[in-house]
This record gives structure tokens, C-alpha cells and sequence, in this order.
């Protein structure tokens, strides 16, 4: 009982609702009694185990969350929690999972850490980290997609755009030391080190630094010249785009460029407006509203 229960909701929980993914796995058609006898199943079985429970409103639900640990469709939020304090993008049984105290949240933080900790150097081999496997293959997944940075922002050196003759720069964090093409690097104003060229080799404290995915070259800055992920939609007033010439961009509807320059040789710097549809509350997770570029003959990437 508390195993099943528990690993459908690992699951299958999506956003506080857990109950039509039980009646889904157990081919019923439950009603809101089956829900309180099954509620009331688990906690009995919790305290025959010697197993500990949880004081919440749903005292039906609470308890099966609390030892599914983690679900599916919360671990992203839960990560960002631990790197960057974002209690903001827990879900409820999260939230109150890390408010538990117990040695269950403790463990699973401390395992969690530890894994994101071997997940900074890719040649690192991430062993056995001690998780459920769900969660371990799906931060492995998350951060090898580059939806998830495990290094904690304070650690992360920030690319930014000056876009009036200032160029594309770094400025690492603290004391960093940074190298390009394996000369240390000399530090500007403000700590800002400025990037000469799209394939410089870039690495501070002795990791590697990526600036540009050779199979998606284009980086996307706000007006103010901070670095927006390549995986997030596009902001809603005027963006600056950097990016191969010979090349577009372009997306779904494209969107509109209303000043051309050069960053690096045979690179563009575009000011560009995203389209108006983009900018409709509804449209901020839509298909297509991630910038993409193509070349001018070629059809959208595959």
C-alpha cells in the first residue's frame, strides 16, 4: 500500500492533483470516499511501519507526498530551490517536504547537493549518488539540456552586452581566474573581461566556459545587455541578438530587427522586437516563442 500509493504519485502527481493518476494506474473509476478510505489505508500503514506521517490540510493526500519525496513534474523547481533559494517555484508538497524536519528531507537535500556538486565537470563520473533513480537520471537529464545550472548563481561568471562599442564580456566572480586561448585574461572596468572573438578558449578556474552551442550560434541579450537563456521566450520590448552573418532570425512569427551592426567579424548584432504575439500573456510558453535562427535558404531546423 504505501509503496504503491507512494510511487503513483512520484509519478503522477501534476500541480495538486494526484487522484485520477491513482484511478489510472488501478484501472478504477474513484470517488471522493474511495480517495478518504485510501487516504486512511496509507496513514494506517504508516503507523504500523513506524513510519512518520504529516499534519496538513489534506491529511488524505499530505502523507502519500510527504513519501513520494520529490514527484516528477517538481524536481525542476525543487532545484532551483536548492541553487538559487527560488522557494517561489516550489509546489506545496515540496514545499512542505524541505519544512519537514526530518532526516527524510535532510537526506534527499544533501544527496541532491552532492549530485549537482559532481554535475559542474562534465568529465566527472556522477557514481552512485545515493537517490531514487528517478531523480537521479532526470537532474542528470536536466542539467546535460542545460535547463538547469548547478553551479549557484554567486558562482557563475555572467556574459553580458555592451552593445554601443563595448562588445560581448565576462565578468567571473570573486577572485576567479580566468584564461583565454590559455593566456590569463587582463580584467576591464568593473571586472568585466572582454570576449574577442565566438570561439575563443574560455575556462575560469581551470572549467571550460561555453559562450556559444555550435549547433544553435546565437545569444540573446535584454535591453540592458544581461544574457537571457537561449531556452526561455523572448522578452517583451526590444531585445539585441547576436549571431552568424549570412544568417536570420527568425521564429514563429519572426521577429522584427530595427538596427543591424557588427559584434565580431563575420558575426551580427541585431536590436530586434519580438511580435506582438509573442507578447500576449497566453504566448510566454507557447511553441515557437524561443528564438531560433536559420539561414536564409534553408528551412527551420530540425
Amino acid at each position: 500500500m504505501v509503496i504503491a500509493l507512494s510511487s503513483v504519485a512520484a509519478e503522477g502527481y501534476r500541480s495538486g492533483s494526484f487522484w485520477p493518476a491513482w484511478w489510472a494506474a488501478t484501472g478504477r473509476r474513484g470517488r471522493p470516499e474511495d480517495a478518504r478510505q485510501f487516504g486512511e489505508a496509507f496513514s494506517a500503514a504508516l503507523d504500523r511501519l513506524g513510519l512518520p506521517g504529516q499534519d496538513a490540510p489534506n491529511r488524505h493526500l499530505a502523507p502519500i507526498l510527504l513519501h513520494a519525496g520529490v514527484p516528477d513534474s517538481c524536481l525542476e523547481g525543487f532545484l532551483r530551490y536548492l541553487l538559487e533559494g527560488r522557494a517561489d517555484e516550489l509546489d506545496e508538497p515540496v514545499r512542505r517536504l524541505v519544512e519537514h524536519d526530518d532526516d527524510l528531507a535532510g537526506e534527499l537535500t544533501e544527496r541532491c547537493l552532492d549530485l549537482l556538486e559532481r554535475l559542474r565537470s562534465p568529465a566527472q563520473e556522477t557514481g552512485d549518488p545515493g537517490l531514487p533513480r528517478r531523480i537521479a537520471d532526470q537532474t542528470i537529464a536536466l542539467v546535460r539540456a542545460d535547463v538547469i545550472d548547478p553551479v549557484p548563481p554567486a558562482e557563475r561568471p555572467e556574459i553580458t552586452l555592451a552593445p554601443f562599442g563595448g562588445g560581448v564580456r565576462l565578468r567571473p566572480p570573486g577572485s576567479s581566474v580566468v584564461l583565454l586561448d590559455g593566456e590569463q585574461a587582463p580584467v576591464g572596468p568593473n571586472g568585466h573581461i572582454l570576449i574577442t572573438a565566438p570561439d575563443v578558449s574560455l575556462s575560469m578556474n581551470g572549467q571550460p566556459v561555453s559562450l556559444i552551442d555550435a549547433a544553435d550560434p546565437l545569444l540573446i541579450f535584454a535591453e540592458d545587455g544581461h544574457r537571457l537563456p537561449a531556452n526561455r521566450a523572448l522578452p517583451s520590448d526590444a531585445f539585441w541578438a547576436v549571431f552568424p552573418a549570412g544568417r536570420e532570425l527568425t521564429g514563429d512569427p519572426p521577429p522584427r530587427v530595427i538596427a543591424d551592426s557588427v559584434c565580431w567579424p563575420g558575426w551580427r548584432l541585431a536590436r530586434a522586437r519580438a511580435a506582438d504575439w509573442w507578447r500576449s500573456p497566453t504566448a510566454a510558453c507557447a511553441p515557437g516563442a524561443t528564438s531560433r535562427i536559420m539561414t536564409s535558404s534553408a528551412g527551420p531546423p530540425p
